[in-house]
């Protein structure tokens, strides 16, 4: 007789099958009629589905969903009577044993910043900024007044002992716009209508990017500006290198706060981890704070974080102007990333006549494959130049 190991250690065999029951007692309206498949093959998770075999679901399969409440509620009794007889009959042995998991699922697991002491927040100002510009634009309140607030509620929730705010240069990257004139080109053009829309001006002398700077000052954060033509993320990329040197352990972690998925570049084991922001609560995230961890993205990535770069650049950015390796999708590039893990790599591979997709053969074949992927990875590749930091900023670790 085969031994079922749930691989849940805190629920056994029987109490699974009752809960995703009940479950599916809680939303019938979600198995859709159109199916015409029996709701049982959705009561029970799909890493427990298997381990039934074929007799558990073959008496059951026939069951048709219907809009009838009546038919509804016997079949739901129908579904629960056979599987918990099968378990009951001793038709499988029911252990309990913990099985740990191969793999971290990002989509199971949900990392929490509680476990985590994060002494230093580097927080990327001007994307702070603009979720507060469109957070003023929902509740009809001041820009300012929200980056306050959403400063503060990183305080209250992160427990920072330093906190380092970097700003974008005050023009748009003429470095990476040389190489790619379409980059953030719609982003710059959404923030001139926007604030055209919202009617800011000049107030005092000071624009609300100056106001927003001096808010920062006022919270007392470190305020770094990045050099005229140059972008944050470079300064941040920087500043995460050096202070990393000095994270881990009871020292603590550098903490990268931003929603630009860009950042998960920096991600270093033990030492830096990603925060970004949800826009609104949920079950899965009630703190609105999504973490993300070296660990954790290599379990959904299976490849490194400095390769991100890599995956950027065949995969594309559109809301960065960034177009990518036509023919090239998320799932291909992060396939060949796995693969190769370098872009010299992988057109020598090719060179060599190594096997491919005939879609992915497809787009290598192209005469300028190679040069549009290695633009794209200078624009999206963040690079640590110390002479971006201002001189004023001190590094040091806070005690």
């Amino acid at each position: 007789m085969a031994t079922l190991q749930t691989g849940w250690p805190s629920r056994s065999l029987r109490q699974q099958v009752n809960l995703a029951v009940q479950n599916w007692n809680a939303t019938p309206q979600a198995h859709s009629r159109r199916t015409q498949k029996s709701p049982c093959l959705n009561l029970v998770p799909p890493r427990l589905r298997s381990r039934f075999g074929s007799q558990g679901f073959s008496a059951t399969r026939q069951i048709v969903h219907t809009s009838s409440p009546a038919k509804e509620q016997t079949c739901r009794a129908d579904v629960h009577t056979k599987l918990s007889a099968q378990i009951s009959s001793g038709q499988a042995d029911i252990d309990d044993t913990p099985v740990p998991d191969r793999v971290i699922n990002p989509n199971q697991i949900v990392l929490r910043h509680q476990d985590y002491d994060m002494s230093v927040l580097v927080v990327d100002g001007t994307n702070i900024a603009c979720t507060a510009h469109e957070a003023a634009k929902r509740r009809k309140t001041d820009a300012v007044e929200e980056f306050k607030r959403e400063l503060q509620r990183l305080q209250d929730l992160l427990h920072p002992k330093r906190c380092i705010v970097v700003f974008d240069g005050g023009r748009r990257a003429q470095g990476r716009q040389q190489v790619q004139a379409d980059y953030k080109q719609k982003r710059h053009e959404k923030m001139l209508m926007r604030n055209e829309r919202d009617g800011i001006k000049k107030r005092g002398g000071q624009g609300p990017g100056k106001m927003i700077i001096q808010a920062a000052k006022d919270f007392g954060a470190d305020v770094a500006l990045a050099p005229i033509g140059w972008e944050g993320d470079d300064v941040i990329a920087t500043i995460c290198g050096r202070m990393a040197v000095y994270a881990g352990g009871e020292a603590g972690l550098v903490a990268v706060v931003s929603n630009d998925s860009d950042m998960q570049q920096l991600l270093r084991k033990d030492k830096v981890v990603w925060v970004s922001q949800m826009p609104a609560k949920s079950q899965k995230y009630p703190d609105r704070i999504v973490l993300e961890t070296e660990e954790s993205f290599v379990a959904k990535y299976r490849f490194p974080p400095e390769q991100y770069a890599v995956f950027l650049a065949l995969a594309g950015k559109p809301e960065a102007g960034v177009k990518g390796l036509p023919g090239v999708g998320e799932k291909s590039a992060k396939k060949l990333v796995q693969r190769f893990g370098s872009v010299e790599s992988m057109f020598s591979a090719h060179q060599r006549g190594d096997s491919f997709s005939p879609q992915t053969l497809k787009a290598l074949s192209s005469p300028e494959a190679q040069n549009r992927v290695n633009q794209c990875m200078e624009v999206v590749k963040l690079s640590e130049n110390t002479d971006l930091l201002p001189p004023e900023l001190d590094l040091a670790w806070p005690n």
